[in-house]
């Protein structure tokens, strides 16, 4: 690698730390604790679910407290704030009229830490763009460490449980922290790279292939496939991107087709993955969706109550037939309509649409950046319908998810206010 490259990335990330400790340099101790607190969040989403939604909760927390002291609640005129909020309360709601009250309450009470950090993000700890760089910096050497991480059980191990990673957590979705809470950061850098020409270009690319090839290498269908599907749409919107898409999807298919002499790759990304297509009777997707279509069906209005899948299943499966039950159903959407109801899922379409729109914003500013039109993508592949997912009340993604969206939302208000500026 050319050794100037080398000198020019490290200038950057020095910049970067200089900018974030002159920034330190003139705020109150408590502050100056909450925001080195904060940029090192992705490295404890690297530790484990646990310490990352510790490290997520006292951020928002804090975010609480702050605004609470100060009277500072302007950040509420939002529409993305509000319509979070309102489908917050038809969670609650739902949950008291559950037949499991207690425990839905508690896991409706408790989901709305996630969301209140996306808004901590946005409104304080990344207002100032000093903060935001040093935040993608730390979120970058993140997903290189995760991607080494898994190079590592690779060499040392091998693929196991069916050509699946699990290093660092010890279960089969290592490859989230890449596909969920590194999508902004990567998205971005890809922009930045293929907006540049000669050696930075080169060298950029080559370095992103690591995570990517990661992240397949994971055998993780949905993170994977959700994830190109988000580098297709940043190439898109790119210059030339109809060219650079293509042959993306043209690398795409050879992995995949050469993935066919090295290990289980080739079934777990064709055949197994056409089978469980939930368009035929036998699709474990399908049989996991029709147990939330049956909790929709008992209760349309408001739904069986915020996590009580997990509970009721069983007894929703002896009325109806081709049910699988599982901790949740895995589609946002249907998770949502089956225990939220009706009013539900309308206040979660709304919101969505809200972060999406509030996001793609971004893209009508002055002074745009790699980041900033690259927003939009995260909340639209992390949102999209047509996939399956992890438990939308739950911990297992929701690190991951609402990190990204803050992220992007970030960029977002960074780009609208250097336009009023």
């Amino acid at each position: 690698m050319d050794t100037s490259i080398l000198s020019a990335s490290k200038s950057v990330v020095t910049e970067i730390f200089i900018n974030f400790r002159a920034f330190l340099a003139n705020i109150s101790g408590v502050e100056r604790s909450a925001y080195i607190f904060f940029i090192l969040g992705p490295f404890f989403m690297l530790v484990e679910r646990s310490p990352a939604d510790a490290w997520l909760s006292m951020c928002a927390l804090f975010f609480l407290f702050r605004c609470a002291w100060l009277k500072d609640w302007k950040w509420l005129q939002y529409f993305w704030v509000r319509s979070v909020f309102v489908f917050w309360m038809i969670a609650l709601m739902s949950a008291s009229l559950s037949f499991v009250p207690l425990y839905s309450l508690g896991e409706a009470l408790v989901w709305i830490r996630f969301p209140l950090f996306t808004m901590a993000v946005v409104f304080f700890f990344c207002k100032d763009i000093r903060v935001f760089y040093a935040l993608l910096a730390m979120s970058f050497l993140g997903m290189l460490s995760m991607s080494v991480i898994l190079l590592s059980e690779i060499i040392i191990v091998g693929p196991s449980y069916g050509g699946r990673l699990t290093w660092p957590y010890g279960d089969l979705m290592p490859g989230s922290y890449l596909a969920k809470a590194c999508l902004p950061v990567f998205l971005g850098s890809l922009m930045f790279c293929i907006s540049r020409s000669g050696p930075i270009r080169t060298y950029g690319l080559l370095l992103l292939a690591l995570p990517f090839l990661m992240l397949f290498l994971t055998g993780e269908r949905m993170n994977f496939l959700s994830f190109s599907f988000g580098v297709i749409v940043a190439l898109l919107i790119s210059p030339s991107g109809i060219k650079k898409a293509v042959v993306f999807l043209s690398i795409l298919g050879a992995i995949i087709g050469v993935s066919a002499f090295f290990g289980p790759y080739f079934d777990r990304f064709v055949v197994d993955f056409f089978h469980a297509i939930p368009l035929f009777s036998d699709s474990p997707y399908l049989k996991a969706w029709n147990g939330a279509v049956a909790a929709f069906l008992s209760q349309p209005i408001f739904g069986i109550g915020p996590d009580a899948y997990r509970l009721l299943c069983p007894d929703l499966a002896v009325n109806f037939e081709n049910i699988s039950c599982h901790t949740q159903p895995h589609n946002y959407y249907i998770q949502i309509a089956g225990e939220t109801g009706m009013l539900g899922l309308i206040s979660a379409v709304v919101m969505f649409g809200a972060i999406v729109k509030k996001a793609f914003s971004a893209r009508q500013t002055i002074a745009p950046n790699c980041f900033a039109l690259s927003a939009f993508i995260s909340p639209v592949v992390l949102f999209f319908p047509l996939q399956t997912t992890g438990d939308f009340f739950g911990q297992f993604t929701n690190v991951f998810v609402w990190s990204a969206v803050g992220i992007a939302l970030a960029a977002s208000k960074l780009s609208a206010n250097a336009k009023s500026s």
